[in-house]
């Protein structure tokens, strides 16, 4: 019986370990099988940016999400701005 200093356990008390990834698997951690490894507090797999999203970009992909709704917002006001003053000089 290996004695390590580990809080994550199964339910029968083992050590968690992923198979796959050769690896002792900490708490809130998730094997992807797309990515073929073991995430940190994995949220989802990301289809746009082929990765998953877990603890250590968890940030980033929030900022890439603000970033890109500001610009779609910015491009949507400015077209309406342009098709108002080319549709209020047609009457």
């Amino acid at each position: 019986n290996l004695n390590f200093n580990i809080l994550t356990r199964s339910e029968t008390g083992q050590v968690r370990f992923c198979w796959k990834c050769r690896i002792i698997k900490p708490d809130r951690t998730f094997h992807c099988k797309k990515c073929s490894r073991c995430i940190l507090k994995r949220d989802h797999h990301c289809s746009w940016l082929n990765n998953c999203i877990g603890f250590s970009n968890q940030k980033y992909f929030l900022l890439f999400l603000f970033y890109n709704s500001n610009y779609f917002l910015l491009v949507l006001i400015s077209l309406l701005i342009e098709n108002f003053k080319i549709f209020s000089k047609a009457y």
